[in-house]
């Protein structure tokens, strides 16, 4: 019997039935999961308009002035049928992923067999990273790393923010807390987050893992309380603020490869699956500087080769992150805290 929870989505990802955007999860009672949309269905197009990847799909999905309250979904499910249902603009309740018609967009892959090196949760440290896009600075990541016996809590705070036009700013704001087992894959065993800002609205949330089940409680930014209680359907997983600190565990050799379930932090629950695979020693830049590190790629499901790639240096620091197209070109790079506030906007406060 599989202990794979995602493997009809994963079977479905071989040789996908059309091109668009392939349902991987289904916010429970969102008005995908009111309309009957489930995992692996393919979203062809939205209101008319094709949708080959995410990017088409999330400009079809927004609300317009004077526009219709809901958009037209057509979908193709796993075995080649096709239907339509509406859903409100604006608020799918679903994520996905970018796939062409028979491409494969996600190949099985044997894991490698090795202890994890747990040398870099020795003794508590401080990681700070400096954000930017492209070539211009944004904002920071700032992560705690705190071990007590057997396990590790990771405090990662994220924030970053730009100009929204003449006058006008914007802000992105979220902390993650979340406490691990010295595992192969530093099981998640409970979270906390805050995501948001005074002003726009905070949604908090925190979960804890006891007897196979997730329970907590989210507040949203209305102030609206709702339970958090879900079966922990995969034994190991880890919340994905994690997995740049999950290679830090790994060999650091070409070829190095693990499989983990991954869970969203605000919810617990399972939504993919994704690959820490190791690329090889490569020179990286690094705060104006040229140094030589391991190169990890973080492989999800989807169509080509757009994964987020970490960098970590032999002392097993991690000094670079490249988030990829899908963060719309964020990337981060180690620096002193006495640094990493140089060159961003002046309403990213640094704290």
């Amino acid at each position: 019997m599989s202990t794979n929870p995602l493997e009809k989505v994963e079977q479905a990802l071989q040789s996908p039935r059309a091109a668009g955007v392939f349902v991987v999860e289904v916010v429970p009672g969102g008005g995908a999961d009111k309309a009957g949309v489930e995992p692996a269905d393919i979203v062809t197009a939205v209101g008319g308009t094709a949708t080959p990847d995410v990017q088409a799909f999330l400009k079809a999905i927004q609300p317009v002035k004077d526009g219709p309250a809901e958009r037209e979904l057509q979908l193709v499910r796993p075995d080649g049928a096709r239907r339509k249902v509406m859903i409100p603009a604006g608020r799918a309740g679903l994520q996905g992923c970018s796939v062409a018609e028979g491409a494969c967009a996600w190949r099985p892959e044997p894991d490698s067999v090795y202890e994890p090196d747990f040398g870099a949760f020795a003794k508590n440290s401080d990681l700070w990273l400096r954000t930017s896009f492209g070539a211009e600075r944004a904002g920071y990541e700032r992560v705690f790393v705190r071990r007590a016996g057997d396990v590790v809590t990771f405090d990662h705070l994220t924030h970053f923010g730009g100009e929204a036009g003449p006058g006008q700013t914007w802000t992105y704001r979220s902390q993650v807390i979340s406490t691990h087992r010295l595992d192969r894959v530093l099981t998640t065993v409970a979270m906390e987050s805050r995501t948001g800002t005074k002003e726009e609205g905070i949604e908090v949330s925190h979960a804890e893992l006891k007897d196979g089940r997730w329970r907590g409680e989210k507040t949203s930014p209305k102030g609206e309380n709702s339970a958090i209680d879900v079966a922990a359907i995969a034994p190991e997983a880890i919340n994905i603020y994690a997995t740049p600190l999950l290679a830090l565990t790994m060999p650091l050799h070409a070829g190095a490869r693990l499989t983990f379930p991954e869970l969203r932090e605000s919810s617990a629950m399972v939504r993919s699956r994704s690959r820490l695979e190791c690329l090889g020693r490569q020179d990286v830049r690094v705060d104006g500087k040229t140094a030589a590190a391991w190169c990890f790629a973080w492989r999800q499901y989807g169509q080509g080769n757009r994964f987020e790639r970490f960098w970590v240096s032999e002392e097993r620091r991690l000094v670079k992150i490249e988030w990829g197209e899908n963060y719309g070109g964020c990337w981060c790079e180690e620096v002193k805290k006495a640094d990493v506030g140089k060159g961003i906007p002046k309403h990213v406060k640094v704290g």
